[in-house]
């Protein structure tokens, strides 16, 4: 007579685990810091790099002028120019820019809270 639970559907709850073993876990720890240091970069160049689009669209100022300003605020938060290089050629980039400033309103809305 079967016993109810040698059902095939019926599996024991470790049987088909994986044990992530020392070096696996080292591996997940050392990625972590990583992926948030892109994420940072990544925001931070959206950020300057929109607000400079605005400034030279919305807010009249030379285009050389609002990108040397998000040069020098990247510069200060220490994002290299190869990082920015690269996030600025992503495929993405474009799309997330555009985001952001969706967020903030417009460009207009944008400048007015760049020149409180």
């Amino acid at each position: 007579m079967p016993r109810p639970n040698d059902s095939p559907h019926h599996q024991q709850p470790d049987q088909h685990r994986t044990s992530a073993g020392p070096n696996d876990l080292l591996i997940g720890l050392t990625q972590r810091p990583a992926i948030a240091q892109d994420e940072r970069s990544t925001a931070l160049v959206t950020i300057a790099e929109a607000n400079a689009e605005c400034l030279s669209t919305a807010g009249g100022m030379p285009q050389e002028k609002a990108s040397s300003l998000a040069d020098r605020f990247l510069d200060a938060k220490a994002v290299t120019p190869a990082t920015r290089q690269a996030i600025r050629s992503s495929r993405d980039f474009g799309a997330l820019k555009a985001e952001y400033i969706k967020q903030q309103g417009c460009c207009d809305d944008l400048v007015k809270a760049l020149r409180k």
